[in-house]
């Protein structure tokens, strides 16, 4: 049982935590953690309080002594970087009830992730004379064809919004219906989100081929399903029921057909094509044809800097830049280096777009000054019929319409004498 200032410690890390995606289990995990740190120490909370405000030192030496039994530990042993991350969670428990360490004590510089390494093993694009972008590596394309639907229509959401798996397997059923709860009849259906690690705004597309191939994996494999239903489900059902699908699962399944690929890194096991590896795929392609650096960062959902805050892109005027950038990510057709769409004709078309928002809105305002007028005169007919009305001029409107038809001449028609002359005759 935690005593209370632990259990304050955890509340204040939850509630500073940015990601706010999973407390309980991030609690659990800072729990685990810290279990682990008495549990090596011997010694219970308040009597590490006490040892930090009597000897520094000691706690000091007892943290990396922590952390080298992380890495040693013959039950579990962890990487260097989840070590260093566990020594930063003790480090905030101390810091968090008023114990300050030594300048000299300072956390360990992280180590680089050998994945990209490995990701540079593998070519993302194919490139021309000039070095441009051509389009995607065959092997790339290979390897997403022959998934199995589910799988497939995954890994092209991911390759063409550049996100991670977090992001596109919280989405629901609903994403891609349209108002009328049928499935949208859009060519490119639009993700405006937030990331799940950090909360930042998510404004980007889906690829025509990923659209196509999301709407036919509803149509086969989720017709049943409700609006609000998780959209990709695990294959194997939890507890009898199904769940929504993991990041660990379609990283398992991504493992698995790299493996039968013969992709992955004999030395490193380190596989070239994981999720994430998409994601910078995407921005590589994002990198080649759009110049705006906000834009791209507005795709990716990265913090946007003192003016891209205040930058406001439609959803018409960011689909202008995402052309640019689908043709490269074609998985079917594959990109051929001459992107009919330039930097300055995107430009231009967004200049188009604002001027015609403007005068819309110049419009808009003509059209509620003139249904204000309207509204006035339709306001002063009323009281003045009303007034009529009480003077006892006419009954009602009814009455006066038909009093008006009663006045009015009516069509001269044949005589009577000639008529009755007629017909003696």
């Amino acid at each position: 049982m935690l005593i209370d200032y632990v259990k304050e410690w955890m509340d204040a890390r939850k509630q500073a935590s940015a990601t706010k995606e999973q407390p309980y289990k991030k609690e659990r995990e800072h729990t685990a953690v810290f279990k682990q740190y008495t549990d090596f120490c011997h010694m219970t909370p308040e009597q590490l309080i006490e040892e930090a405000k009597q000897d520094i030192k000691a706690t000091e030496r007892r943290i990396v002594e922590f952390r080298h039994w992380c890495l040693e530990s013959k039950d579990r042993p962890v990487k260097f970087n989840t070590a260093r991350t566990n020594e930063g969670l003790i480090r905030g428990f101390y810091t968090y009830n008023s114990i300050h360490f030594s300048k000299a004590f300072k956390m360990p510089v992280p180590k680089p992730s050998g994945t990209r390494k490995t990701y540079s093993k593998l070519e993302a694009f194919n490139h021309d004379e000039q070095g441009r972008i051509t389009g995607l590596n065959d092997v790339i394309c290979d390897f997403l064809k022959e998934m199995n639907q589910t799988h497939k229509a995954i890994a092209f959401c991911l390759l063409t919004t550049g996100q991670k798996a977090g992001e596109i397997l919280n989405l629901n059923v609903d994403f891609v219906y349209d108002n009328q709860g049928q499935i949208t009849e859009k060519e490119r259906l639009f993700l405006d989100t937030e990331r799940v690690k950090t909360r930042f705004p998510v404004s980007v597309f889906l690829s025509k081929e990923a659209t196509a191939e999301l709407k036919r994996y509803v149509r086969d494999k989720r017709k049943n399903a409700k609006p609000n239903d998780p959209l990709f489900l695990e294959e194997a059902k939890h507890k009898g029921a199904p769940r929504r699908m993991s990041a660990k699962a379609i990283s398992d399944a991504f493992r698995r057909r790299a493996q039968s690929m013969g992709l992955i890194n004999s030395e490193t096991k380190e596989n070239p094509l994981d999720p994430t590896r998409f994601r910078h795929i995407f921005k590589e392609a994002c990198d080649e044809t759009i110049s705006k650096e906000d834009v791209i960062k507005s795709m990716m959902g990265h913090k946007q800097g003192i003016g891209g805050t205040y930058s406001n892109y439609t959803e018409t005027g960011l689909l202008q830049y995402y052309l640019a950038v689908e043709p490269l990510l074609s998985v079917y057709k594959g990109g051929n280096g001459n992107n009919p769409i330039s930097v300055q004709k995107i430009e231009a078309l967004e200049e188009s777009l604002r001027v015609q928002h403007l005068e819309i809105m110049e419009q808009d305002k003509k059209l509620t000054d003139l249904s204000n007028i309207i509204m006035g005169y339709k306001i002063i007919l009323t009281k003045i019929t009303e007034q009529q009305i009480r003077l006892g001029q006419f009954t009602d409107i009814t009455q006066l319409k038909q009093d008006k038809l009663e006045q009015k001449p009516k069509a001269a028609g044949p005589k009577k004498g000639k008529s009755s002359k007629s017909a003696g005759e």
